[in-house]
């Protein structure tokens, strides 16, 4: 008899865990992005920053508040195979920025995306948060992605 008394409970527990661990958001935006659920694009920018010298120094550059540009990135990086990995790099990131909203009341717990360019010029590997990379994006990727952020073309 107990033990029909905890078959209610197991089955509320996994149906709690599987609605949980759902990474869909409403309005098309993702976990992935580290913005809050349900700001939509146009109420949001990408705030830029450019590695300086050979340090870790990184000052903003550029603010990025067209909502087509913003859902274009968003778009990518969702598209992207993110993969968990500890990386040991001995150069720091290119470029970095993180999502925030418009309105400075919100607040968010912003994920730091990091651009990486390929010795080829032609290629970008990005890496979000401390332990994910995504290391196979397209050369059409690379420079829609490397144009909006940085405000340059990617050149070979």
């Amino acid at each position: 008899m107990r033990n029909l008394l905890l078959i209610p409970i197991f089955i509320s527990i996994i149906i709690s865990f599987s609605t949980g661990c759902s990474h869909n958001k409403p309005n098309g935006t993702t976990s992935t992005t580290g913005v809050a659920n349900g700001i939509k694009d146009e109420d949001q920018f990408i705030k830029a920053q450019k590695c300086v010298g050979n340090e870790s120094n990184f000052e903003e550059f550029r603010k990025i508040t067209n909502g087509k540009q913003v859902h274009k990135v968003k778009e990518i990086l969702n598209e992207l195979k993110w993969e968990y990995a500890k990386r040991d790099t001995l150069q720091p990131p290119d470029y970095q920025f993180v999502f925030q909203p418009k309105d400075p009341k919100i607040k968010v717990h912003a994920i730091l995306n990091k651009i990486w360019i390929t010795p080829d010029k032609d290629r970008l590997v990005i890496g979000r948060g401390d332990n994910q990379y995504a290391l196979q994006l397209t050369k059409e990727q690379s420079a829609v992605l490397f144009e909006i952020i940085s405000g340059e073309k990617l050149v070979k």
